[in-house]
């Protein structure tokens, strides 16, 4: 169980039904206005939601609006797809996965990693089932808010309506 929204306690499922609802659904073709409203997505600090069809989809348009806007020089996702991210992406799962930080008993902490090795300046996070069923995943999240990382920092979480 995880906690979201007022601090209910909910399951992966409810917790990406959430997502789905709170999120902004983000389709092609794009008009004048969505430019425009995800252009300030983009440069607003704090968490953001969007909703994509595809991992694909989703993609591209991160790439293609991180590329466009120029303004970030760090740039993370935080995902389980086994899918290559674009080459200026760092991928925060592979670097907490070997730097030791997933592990069940380890005595490695979030806390540290934000602290010692996080510099990223913009961050999205690919929810998908997989990734919010991992125990960690909210404790991860909660570690975000508790530096105050959220309030310097853009974080979009990405939803999709289909896994492919």
């Amino acid at each position: 169980m995880r906690r979201f929204a007022h601090d209910k306690e909910v399951s992966s499922v409810r917790y990406i039904e959430s997502l789905q609802f709170i999120s902004r659904y983000v389709k092609r073709p794009f008009s004048e206005k969505d430019i425009l409203e995800l252009q300030d997505t983009f440069l607003s600090n704090g968490f953001q939601f969007l909703r994509m069809d595809t991992i694909p989809f989703g993609r591209t348009v991160m790439e293609t609006f991180l590329m466009l806007l120029n303004n970030f020089h760090d740039v993370a996702c935080l995902t389980t797809s086994k899918d290559a991210l674009p080459p200026m992406v760092s991928n925060i799962y592979q670097l907490l996965d070997q730097g030791g930080f997933l592990e069940p008993h380890s005595m490695l902490d979030f806390e540290e990693f934000f602290l010692e090795y996080f510099y990223y300046d913009f961050i999205w996070i690919e929810a998908s089932y997989d990734l919010l069923s991992q125990p960690w995943y909210s404790y991860f999240e909660q570690k975000i808010v508790d530096l105050n990382l959220h309030e310097r920092t853009p974080i979009i979480v990405l939803s999709y309506n289909q896994i492919s």
